[in-house]
This record gives C-alpha cells, sequence and structure tokens, in this order.
C-alpha cells in the first residue's frame, strides 16, 4: 500500500497534473489537504461569522458555492457528475450556514474548515471517478484522535482503522482529510501545525504502508547530475534535519523507520529522494552548510575541577535555551558552534566569566559532509575531507558522533568556498550547478 500526501494544491490543473502520479495497480491512501482557496475562503466566514455579520456569511457563502462549481466546471465534463458533486457539496454549505443560528466559539471555526476538508475531498473523489478510478472517503474524524497531550492516540487509531476496513468497499483507491481528527473530548480539531507530512506518516503507520510519497517543498536543495532518484537512509535523513536542512517533520524519521515505511521526496518528476533502510555503498551524498553561527570558545581559569566546570558551561547553555551545533573539549577548554543573539551572548558571558576565559568570534558557518562515514569501513575518508579543505582555516571539527557526519566550522567568508571544494572533489558536481547555488542566496545550502 501507497500512501500520497497531497497538499498546498492551489488550481484543478495543479491537482490533475498531482494525481497523475497515482498508481492504479496497488491500493494507495491519498491524504488530502483542503485546497488553498477553499481554506482561505471558509477562513473568511469563519471570520464573519465571529463577528455576527450575517449577512456577510450568507454572501461569502455563495460566492464560495460559485467558486466550488468553478472547480467542477474544470474537472469534469459529465454535467451528471457535476450536478452530483454540487449537490453532496450543496449539504456541507447548508450545515455551515446553519451555524449563523448559535453563539459562535472555537469549535465552530473547526466545524467551518472541517466541512472545507470534506468538499475537498468530494471534488477529488468525483474527479477521480470521472478517470474510472475508483475511490472511497474516508472520513478522519472516524477513526483519527489526539490524546491530552495533542499527539496521536496509536492505540486507539489502530483499533478504529481496524473496525473501518471490515466495512470499507474493496476499491484501490481511498481518500481522507489532512489533519482532520478528533480531541481528547471527541470534538472536531486538527492536528498541530508540525506539516501535513507527519500526518501522512501517521496514516502510514496505522494502515501499514510501504511507501509514503510527498513533496519536497524545500527550495534549499540543489540536485547533482543526471539521476533522477537518489536515496538516503534513515540516519542520512536525521542528520539532514539535524543539519538545519527542511526534509521532513523530525518525528518522521523515526516513525517512518519502526513501521518499516520509504519516504518518497519529490522535487520535480525528475529530481526525487527516497529514505528508507536500504544502504546504497556511497560514501559522501551531500554537502550542507548552516550561516549565522557564533564561535564561543572557554578556557577554564581552574576555579572548577574539570567535570564541574564543563557540567556549568552546559546548564548555562540550557539555562537561555541557546541551541549548540557543535561541541568539543578537553581537560581544560570547551568550544561551541551556537546560535543566538547579542544580548544572550551577553549574558552568558556575564555569568561564566569567573570560571573561563572566554573568546567569541561571530559570522561563522558549519559545513557538514554526510553519508556512509562508517571509519571502520572507510578508513582514511575523514582524512581526505580535512584535506580537502586545507587551502582555508578551520576552527573546529566535529566527528564521531555519527557515522553519518563531519562537520568543520568556518568563516563565513570561506563558507561558499568550502562547500563548493567539497562538492568538486565528492559529488562531481558539473559547475553550472555551482552558478545556480550562488544565485540563490540561501541561507541553508544543500547539494546532493
Amino acid at each position: 500500500m501507497k500512501v500520497y500526501n497531497l497538499e498546498n494544491i492551489k488550481s484543478a490543473t495543479e491537482l490533475k497534473h498531482r494525481t497523475e502520479v497515482i498508481s492504479m495497480n496497488e491500493r494507495s491512501i491519498i491524504v488530502l489537504d483542503t485546497f488553498t482557496g477553499i481554506a482561505q475562503k471558509l477562513q473568511a466566514v469563519s471570520i464573519s461569522l465571529f463577528h455576527l455579520d450575517i449577512e456577510k456569511v450568507m454572501n461569502q457563502l455563495q460566492d464560495f458555492e460559485n467558486d466550488c462549481g468553478n472547480w467542477l466546471d474544470n474537472l469534469l465534463s459529465s454535467e451528471m457528475q457535476k450536478a452530483e458533486a454540487a449537490k453532496e457539496i450543496k449539504v456541507h454549505i447548508d450545515q455551515i450556514s446553519r451555524l449563523c443560528n448559535e453563539n459562535p466559539n472555537i469549535i465552530d471555526d473547526h466545524e467551518i474548515m472541517a466541512h472545507g476538508a470534506m468538499i475537498s475531498s468530494l471534488i477529488l473523489s468525483h474527479y477521480l471517478e470521472e478517470c474510472t478510478k475508483k475511490n472511497f472517503i474516508l472520513n478522519s474524524c472516524h477513526f483519527m484522535r489526539l490524546g491530552l497531550d495533542r499527539k496521536p492516540d496509536i492505540k486507539y487509531v489502530k483499533k478504529n482503522v481496524e473496525e473501518l476496513m471490515k466495512d470499507c468497499p474493496d476499491v484501490p483507491i481511498l481518500i481522507t482529510q489532512s489533519r482532520l481528527c478528533k480531541n481528547a473530548y471527541d470534538e472536531v480539531d486538527f492536528f498541530p501545525q508540525i506539516g501535513n507530512e507527519y500526518y501522512a506518516t501517521v496514516i502510514g503507520a496505522v494502515f501499514h504502508a510501504d511507501e509514503i510519497i510527498t513533496s519536497l517543498r524545500s527550495d534549499e536543495i540543489c540536485f547533482r547530475g543526471m539521476e533522477h532518484t537518489r536515496t538516503l537512509t534513515y540516519g542520512e535523513a536525521e542528520n539532514f534535519i539535524d543539519s538545519g536542512i527542511a526534509l521532513l517533520h523530525p518525528e518522521c524519521i523515526p516513525l517512518a523507520r519502526t513501521a518499516g515505511m520509504a519516504i518518497v521526496l519529490i522535487k520535480t518528476p525528475e529530481d526525487t529522494l527516497r529514505i528508507s533502510s536500504e544502504k546504497t555503498g556511497t560514501k559522501v551524498k551531500a554537502a550542507v552548510s548552516r550561516r549565522g553561527v557564533v564561535f564561543v570558545k572557554l578556557r577554564s581559569l581552574g576555579v572548577l575541577t574539570s567535570y564541574l566546570f564543563i557540567g556549568k558551561v552546559f546548564d548555562v547553555f540550557e539555562k537561555y535555551k541557546v541551541p549548540v551545533y557543535l561541541a568539543t573539549s578537553s581537560n581544560v577548554s570547551v568550544s561551541l558552534a551556537v546560535k543566538c543573539s547579542n544580548d544572550t551572548l551577553r549574558l552568558i558571558y556575564r555569568e561564566l566569566h569567573k570560571y573561563a576565559e572566554i573568546g567569541m568570534e561571530t559570522e561563522m558557518s558549519v559545513v557538514s559532509v554526510i553519508g556512509d562515514l562508517n571509519w571502520e569501513k572507510h578508513t582514511g575518508l575523514e582524512a581526505r575531507i580535512i584535506e580537502t579543505l586545507k587551502e582555508m582555516p578551520v576552527c573546529m571539527i566535529s566527528y564521531g558522533s555519527s557515522t553519518h557526519n563531519l562537520s568543520v566550522l568556518v568563516r563565513e567568508q570561506d563558507r561558499e568556498k568550502a562547500l563548493m571544494t567539497l562538492c568538486k572533489a565528492f559529488l562531481d558536481i558539473p559547475s553550472e550547478k555551482f552558478d545556480v547555488i550562488k544565485q540563490t542566496q540561501l541561507q541553508d545550502s544543500f547539494v546532493m
């Protein structure tokens, strides 16, 4: 079984294009996000209802009904199919209009947006029917529930999915709604805004899917060469995310690993990225850079013993919630690559200056090489990486905490040179790709 995560659909043309990849050879689940235009119009209805502007609500609903008609006109050619779809959509619009007789509250907003999710599913369902693709709509409120901690209640979800599948017709395509669910109080609710791909991963896990197919939204990724499919292991993907590249929501990877699912990210039909347990044997797969880093050097004044000194340093950084990207230490010194404001740096200096001699340098960058860097299997690889950077000053080297990542800290002015040097040495990046990367002026760059 495959799970297709369809989101950010703005037009009928885009919907047609995105559904072309759906296979009829095996059972599939489409996790559909509310169409962008539908969500925006219903959000406006919800705001007007909150302000008790009933006349405006009715006008907006009429406009919304016309907009749904435009979706049907652009997707369906059969007048009978259009009439049937319009009738089903009208039922949802009438239910929204009945809310005008009640006192508005936040639950009404969720109810309105839930109708938008169901209307989007109806439109897709009728379009697939016209394309002779048999399908069935699963209302996600019937099986998906959040616990009191606002996380999916997996035990409840699995139990309800098993019951639903017993009565579900034997059709190749199931359609369900993205993020729509019930909460612990049995009210209509939505998943927290943590990425639709995480919701799709939860769906894949409870339906025992083999593969999840979703969009790669990050503009920070530049693919190399002419290959159409690249592969990453779960561990390598986690290192990309830890390096600041927005591949997926971080919780997707451990969930997919536990369920044994592959995740396929599609940037364009020619550029795809597959994350699974499969190892390709490729040593270096990517070079990543993170900008805006601060280099902090602390050398103990001997006031505290070595273990108390290191503990004190990290306690202070934890106190001010400062993310630490790299850390190296010896018996009497600690070097850190962090990201924080100048005001926070001053507070940290005030707390630690009596224990350590402190040096700080801004405008630094972390450059990471990611792949299968296991030192036992690939002897000398880490030495080759460092040798490649011999023409520029390297402030820190971090290696050993992961077999998938070697990171160095360089000055911002050397970031681009370091990234390109590594790409030439290990990734065979053609020169025209360098021009694309330079023109984008990315905060974080990723090359694969």
